[in-house]
């Protein structure tokens, strides 16, 4: 099974696949959230920088999920400090969860989600990790653009900012690993 796994996502069209679903998020939405724009800039990012991993430090889980939809041909690691959002990563495609104790510096977060990944032989020194984070802005959260249309049955992976508390991905950055 895992090989037969290998050899389909070995035939998938990476670019073609990112380029259509943005398209389609445009078509159905007019224009991309904050949070969209900034999840799809990731896996475009990889392709550009050649890089080898996405690493998203996350609260809630949305940032990971909505980079994820837009398949990135590299693995993803979401790192939350919430159990609950790390064990949601199981059922996300090429989503790998880290538990951490806190965001409270977060370039130690990001520095040891690195050597984790190079544990795993995700990635090697000199290799290229676009990181997408962000900063926690109070009174803020990430939610659907419209509950009325997820109701309805509408592609529901659209997010806004709206008054409620959590932060948004807001920070891109591409790290080398060392």
């Amino acid at each position: 099974m895992r090989r037969i796994r290998q050899e389909a996502e070995e035939v998938v069209e990476y670019p073609s696949v990112y380029l259509n679903t943005r398209l389609g998020v445009l078509a159905e939405f007019g224009q991309m959230t904050s949070v969209e724009a900034m999840c799809s800039s990731a896996v475009k990012t990889t392709m550009d920088a050649d890089c080898k991993l996405i690493l998203v430090l996350t609260e809630t889980g949305v940032a990971a999920r909505v980079v994820a939809k837009y398949r990135p041909a590299v693995p993803i690691i979401a790192v939350s400090a919430s159990e609950q959002v790390t064990r949601q990563f199981g059922v996300v495609r090429g989503c790998h969860a880290m538990l951490t104790e806190s965001f409270a510096g977060t370039d130690s977060v990001i520095t040891k989600a690195i050597s984790y990944a190079k544990s795993l032989g995700m990635v090697q020194s000199g290799d290229g990790v676009v990181c997408v984070h962000g900063q926690n802005e109070p009174g803020m959260t990430e939610q659907p653009v419209d509950d009325a249309a997820l109701a309805k049955g509408k592609r529901g992976s659209m997010m806004e900012l709206k008054p409620g508390g959590s932060g948004a991905s807001n920070l891109l950055k591409i790290v080398t690993v060392p």
